[in-house]
């Protein structure tokens, strides 16, 4: 510079940013990633089940013991095996008087007619009866509904005339261990024991009011019981 002149500087130029500074920003510029795509229909997976729209659980793996749905067929089908060896015995090996009335197994196994004559040498000698035996899901631990039917009722001190019998087997002393031919047996026993023909002495109210299933009556026993609770006498009947 020359002293005393003025000299007006030379506009400046911008700055050239060096050459690696571009490439950062170059390098900085965004960079678009393609979108993930959206899983077709296929990979969605099974819909979600609303909890009042869903389906049951198969009968098969509802638990039995705790009187589920579908125990019903598990425990039917423990019935009907039991049945069957029972049905077998009776057949081959039928108490003394007794005999199964086949036609009335034919439709259904969880109905019985028993047909029964009286022991020769007691008071039904020569006399025919029927015996009414019903089962339900739950035998043999529960027991079965026995009555007599048919034309010809005994008349027994333990037997009222609509067929119902007062026998405590068939209620609250009945065991899982006990059959029919153990009711059938009891039954023979307490008509072979008879000192006299009467009927009991309530059996004009109790038929009028008693319910037609003999298990629905509440029974009362008394007296010194001989062999199987044969000589339990009900003090009162009252329907369920």
């Amino acid at each position: 510079m020359v002293p005393g002149i003025l000299t007006a500087p030379f506009p400046s130029s911008p700055p050239v940013p060096p050459a690696c500074a571009q490439r950062a920003s170059q390098s900085r510029r965004a960079i678009p990633f393609p979108r993930r795509p959206r899983p077709r229909a296929r990979d969605a997976g099974p819909p979600r089940r609303d909890a009042s729209t869903a389906a049951p659980p198969p009968a098969s793996l509802a638990s039995p013991a705790l009187g589920g749905e579908g125990g019903d067929g598990s425990i039917m089908a423990s019935m009907q095996k039991r049945l069957q060896k029972e049905l077998l015995a009776l057949q081959n090996d039928p108490p003394p008087g007794m005999t199964l009335n086949e036609k009335s197994v034919q439709n259904s196994i969880t109905q019985w007619i028993v047909d029964m004559e009286g022991a020769p040498g007691t008071l039904y000698e020569g006399e025919k009866f029927q015996l009414l035996f019903k089962f339900s899901s739950r035998y043999p631990f529960d027991s079965p509904q026995v009555m007599f039917t048919g034309e010809n009722i005994p008349v027994h001190p333990h037997v009222y005339s609509n067929g119902h019998i007062c026998l405590s087997i068939l209620t609250e002393d009945w065991s899982p261990a006990l059959s029919v031919q153990s009711v059938c047996l009891s039954i023979i026993s307490m008509l072979s024991s008879c000192k006299e023909k009467r009927r009991p002495p309530d059996n004009s109210f109790y038929v009028r009011t008693c319910n037609k299933n003999p298990k629905k009556t509440k029974w009362w026993y008394h007296g010194p019981n001989t062999m199987l609770l044969l000589s339990s006498v009900p003090l009162k009947c009252q329907s369920a």
